[in-house]
């Protein structure tokens, strides 16, 4: 991101379940919007309560296993349904 030539609006992340290995990285952005799907069947280790992350971001994982979801500043913005 530092590298960027521009202003950055919004950053997409679909690692296939890969996710949970940068979601504390993701959660530090500040001032741009993170849309992430989320595979969190997929995850190694399904303990959500390992990262600091405000309790609707953690509800919207644990219902929407399989979901995407818009965080900023590492809040929950918006999620989408499929």
């Amino acid at each position: 991101m530092a590298l960027a030539q521009s202003p950055i609006d919004l950053i997409k992340v679909d690692l296939k379940g890969g996710e949970e290995d940068i979601i504390p990285d993701l959660l530090a952005v500040s001032g741009i919007r993170i849309l992430i799907s989320f595979y969190y069947n997929q995850w190694k280790t399904k303990t959500l309560t390992r990262f600091k992350m405000q309790t609707p971001l953690r509800e919207a994982i644990e219902r929407n296993p399989f979901g995407t979801v818009i965080i900023l500043d590492g809040s929950l913005l918006h999620v989408l349904t499929r």
